[in-house]
């Protein structure tokens, strides 16, 4: 039998392995037999890249604008963190929290000055094993090229969740979500491929691998008998017993009919549990947000589409109802964990955005992409967004945490691009030349800020439309180079040791007995 049918087999079967514990020893007999060549260097490491697809803004979230809070490092904008009102309208302006982070008081987004509200724990908890970077210059003005480019920066080069698929100990090397392009971007040198899934619901590909449903063993393909019959020839080869007799099968078939229930029942719980997550993050006091209730009118600052009267009008706080929700981001991070504490998968690829939230009343879904999103509507939708999407992330570093997954696992956080603000508050656009990352992992032993970005834009025309301190980058390094994108991907591949396939850039942190340190006292200025 050719090998890439064996393995096509052996993921049918392995998928389902590590819930079902007699099916899982018959995989792990027969993956030492039969793959003991498909990965050299067999690692535990993981990968998750987690997109905010569509690109919000990320000076809530991660691209703190004036860190050290110093006025003139900053020129504010009709944009910012926090709502108020003047006179009898409102507006959007700049103000960050103070947050201990690694080691230095710095001002953060407030989000960061938060609780969870469905888990009672400070969202700054996070930041314990995190590198925040901005002021990347994403170089390219796209959102599909910049997607693909988080984990495939050269496109004769291996991705960075294929070359951890290369390495993985796991059944399913790698799985992303169907028809996004960080999944398609995924590249192996081995010539694995990814299993893309339905991120609404992911069990049933999870579980069927490649073929048609499965809901009892007797849909188990013919192909998985030839299969068998191959482990046994080759189990007999090597001197082994067989590992494909009737009485196993048939122990492990039925194991698989009596737990495939379970496994759906597992999936659904953590995204039920996620869901609530979100609900009670999006539905708690917002200190600055919320508590603000700003009151809509005509006014570009409360625009929520282009329309003639795509206008957010009357009480915000009104426009939160019990459907306001955000389901993909739910899914998201339920297959997340659920791949990774089932040990299916070593590299996944899922997308947590597209719409800032679901089921705004009188708005419906609000885009992420915020061409014409006012300043006012930004603020708070997009706030209340980050503050569950924090709150996701803390639940998720918990759970690995409790699997000892942590230490093992880095996170990838990121988008296409940040946003630049217009002058009127009617909207913001592609910020690429601004950009930030986030990399959460147990790993990460020296957590922290960096990344230079300009007070203000040095081009005039830049200037006049999107005027102020928005996160455009600043030379970061000696030779006068800005931060980019294959910085960040020689970074992750130092963190998984694999490697680096980025045309330039260097990575910010050293890896040595599994801690992660920054190479260098990096710098943090606005200039």
């Amino acid at each position: 039998m050719k090998r890439r049918k064996l393995l096509k087999g052996m993921g049918h079967l392995a998928m389902s392995s590590s819930y079902f514990y007699g099916l899982q020893a018959f995989i792990e007999t027969c993956m030492r037999a039969n793959l003991a060549n498909a990965s050299a260097v067999p690692s535990d490491l993981c990968y998750v890249n987690i997109q905010t697809q569509g690109a919000p803004p990320r000076w809530m979230f991660d691209q703190p604008l004036n860190p050290f809070n110093k006025g003139q490092d900053f020129n504010g904008g009709e944009y910012g963190t926090q709502l108020k009102k003047v006179g009898s309208t409102f507006h959007a302006f700049h103000g960050d929290k103070k947050v201990n982070f690694g080691g230095k008081d710095l001002y953060l987004p407030p989000i960061w000055s938060l609780n969870s509200a469905q888990l009672g724990t400070p969202l700054a908890d996070l930041l314990n094993h995190t590198l925040m970077i901005r002021g990347i210059d994403m170089e390219i003005n796209s959102h599909q090229v910049n997607r693909e480019r988080m984990v495939r920066p050269v496109t004769s080069q291996p991705s960075i969740h294929g070359l951890v698929a290369d390495r993985s100990s796991r059944p399913i090397a790698a799985s992303g979500v169907r028809g996004t392009n960080g999944t398609e971007a995924f590249s192996s040198r081995k010539g694995l491929s990814i299993v893309q899934v339905p991120q609404n619901d992911p069990v049933p590909t999870l579980v069927s691998a490649f073929q048609g449903p499965i809901t009892k063993a007797s849909d188990l393909p013919f192909e998985m008998k030839e299969v068998i019959e191959s482990l046994d020839e080759d189990a007999f080869k090597r001197g082994l017993s067989s590992v494909g007799s009737e009485d196993q099968q048939m122990a492990a078939f039925e194991m698989f009919e009596k737990n495939i229930d379970a496994f759906r029942r597992d999936w659904l719980a953590m995204y039920n549990k996620y869901k609530q997550i979100i609900s009670a993050d999006i539905n708690a006091a917002f200190p600055g947000i919320t508590t603000v209730n700003p009151i809509g009118e005509k006014q570009e600052r409360f625009r929520h589409d282009r329309g003639a009267n795509d206008f957010v009008i009357g009480s915000y706080n009104a426009k939160i109802v019990a459907g306001t929700r955000s389901d993909l981001m739910a899914q998201a991070f339920a297959f997340a964990e659920f791949a990774l504490k089932e040990k299916l998968s070593s590299s996944l690829s899922v997308v947590t955005a597209g719409v800032t939230l679901q089921g705004i009343k009188d708005v419906g879904n609000l885009t992420a992409d915020q061409h014409f999103v006012g300043s006012v509507t930004s603020v708070f939708f997009t706030s209340l967004m980050y503050r569950a999407f924090a709150s996701c992330l803390l639940e998720l570093t918990n759970q690995l945490k409790a699997e000892s997954l942590f230490d093992n696992t880095v996170l990838h956080v990121m988008s296409e691009f940040s946003r630049t603000p217009k002058k009127n508050g009617a909207g913001s656009d592609h910020g690429f030349r601004g950009a930030s990352a986030m990399i959460i992992s147990g790993m990460v032993k020296q957590p922290g800020l960096i990344g230079n970005i300009l007070k203000e834009s040095k081009s005039s025309a830049t200037r006049s439309r999107y005027p102020g301190t928005w996160g455009e980058a600043a030379p970061l390094f000696q030779s006068g180079r800005n931060l980019v994108n294959d910085d960040i991907i020689q970074t992750l591949c130092e963190m998984l040791e694999i490697p680096k396939i980025a045309v330039k850039g260097e990575s910010l942190v050293k890896k040595s007995s599994g801690s992660v340190t920054w190479t260098r006292d990096w710098e943090v200025k606005n200039v």
